[in-house]
């Protein structure tokens, strides 16, 4: 049996209030959470951990708004999937258009997060959408991976070190290494077993895909 998906999420919203509800909330339904309050705070935590998905206030105080957010992950960490939160009934009323979100982006009513249902529902619709969580056909223990941890265990399986993998994603060596420890856990695998854990993954990841190219 694999294990359960380990999905990265992370909060942008300056109601601490909120962020709190949300956290707990996701926490409690296996997901794993990071916060920031602003614009500035979104981008750094983006460079250092691996998210599959962002919820993001539309009204983020002063400075960038959620749609800039979006725009900016877009462009740059478009593997992360982008729900929107908003008080507003619709984009107009908040002073934009739908043509300011970007593609891909989802739009969900802030009066609507309380209830869990259709918070998850909507994060699920959201992962869908960009393709973060692969299709569940694929054969245990890949089955419940998602595209981030499928794309950086082919690069291991492709024999790129680590460091060189947060090299070429742009992101942290800290943010891979979090991300290869979930990729072992997904997989059932114990560095401190007699099976080298990294030996073993790029096994069954060529088992079940072939032996990768590498570019």
């Amino acid at each position: 049996m694999s294990s359960p998906v380990v999905r990265y999420v992370l909060i942008v919203d300056d109601e601490e209030m909120l962020c709190a509800l949300l956290k707990s909330t996701l926490e409690s339904n296996g997901f794993v959470v990071e916060v920031a309050h602003d614009a500035s705070e979104a981008r750094d935590l983006l460079s250092e951990v691996e998210f599959d998905v962002a919820l993001i206030d539309l009204d983020l105080g002063p400075g960038p708004s959620g749609i800039d957010l979006s725009q900016y992950m877009a462009d740059n960490h478009d593997e992360v999937a982008r729900l929107v939160l908003t008080r507003y009934p619709d984009l107009v009323s908040a002073g934009f258009t739908a043509h300011d979100l970007p593609k891909g982006t989802g739009l969900l009513a802030k009066d609507q997060v309380s209830d869990i249902g259709v918070l998850l529902s909507s994060i699920d619709d959201a992962l869908g959408f960009s393709g973060v969580v692969v299709e569940s056909d694929l054969k245990p223990p890949f089955d419940n991976m998602t595209r981030n941890q499928l794309t950086v265990l082919r690069m291991l399986a492709q024999g790129y070190s680590v460091g060189e993998i947060a090299n070429l994603r742009g992101k942290s060596r800290s943010s891979v290494e979090k991300l290869v420890t979930t990729i072992y856990t997904q997989l059932g695998l114990d560095n401190d077993s007699v099976v080298h854990a990294r030996s073993e993954a790029v096994r069954l990841y060529a088992q079940q895909f072939g032996v990768p190219n590498r570019p």
